[in-house]
């Protein structure tokens, strides 16, 4: 019963749009503490990435340096609104949806630059980036779902217009990220679904209990009176 009341596409509430809001704004609370950690342990991994870049990668360093530094604004830019200047803004799920996604596209850039074997020493990232998508940010299905399509589009467009798009290095990459998004998904979407259903059954519990209460406190007064 409580799985037919879930939309089986985007896992929202069928034609309830109150518990809809309800429950978005009871699962944002309760991610609220684990996207501030997660988008902020994502700022110095990032950061990571400015000095293997400088080890690495020193003659295209100023360009790499550009692309994470626009990408590091931007989170600490998601950071500073959504947890300190408006802490009452309904935007962690926006904030959980840009963050990996503007990192996931800045490493899809830096992987296409195609300067020697950038794209074989970043890939691992790229891997991270998509945990932190999936698992790591307890991001919505239908968010997860749009960010890996956009990055999956980017990713193949970049690469058609590098020398690697005919390479074996492409074909093994492009074989381990959709798998990854794959999987990812799938885990996204059962984590959602059962979060939902716990949600259901809880509120069900809830309500019941509610309701015996009620029956406690209006059948005392004539049993006194039969007395």
């Amino acid at each position: 019963m409580m799985k037919k009341m879930i939309q089986k596409l985007n896992l929202s509430f069928q034609d309830n749009k109150d518990l809809e809001k309800e429950f978005i704004e009871h699962y944002s609370q309760d991610s609220k503490n684990q996207i501030l950690i997660g988008t902020l342990s994502g700022v110095p991994t990032v950061g990571l990435f400015f000095y293997v870049d400088y080890l690495i990668f020193r003659p295209v360093f100023q360009e790499l340096f550009f692309l994470r530094s626009l990408n590091m604004a931007i989170m600490l830019a998601l950071i500073l609104y959504s947890f300190v200047l408006n802490k009452k803004s309904n935007i962690l799920f926006t904030v959980s949806f840009l963050a990996p996604l503007v990192t996931g596209l800045t490493q899809t850039h830096i992987l296409a630059i195609g300067y020697e074997n950038i794209h074989l020493l970043h890939f691992p990232g790229m891997m991270l980036i998509l945990m932190y998508n999936f698992m790591f940010l307890r991001q919505r299905f239908i968010y997860a779902l749009y960010s890996s399509i956009i990055l999956s589009v980017y990713f193949v467009y970049l690469f058609s217009k590098s020398e690697l798009f005919y390479s074996s290095d492409f074909f093994l990459m492009s074989i381990f990220f959709h798998a990854t998004i794959f999987i990812g998904l799938a885990s996204s979407y059962v984590l959602e679904q059962s979060v939902r259903s716990s949600y259901l059954l809880t509120r069900s519990l809830k309500k019941s209990t509610e309701d015996r209460l009620s029956l406690i406190h209006i059948s005392e007064p004539t049993r006194l009176g039969m007395i």
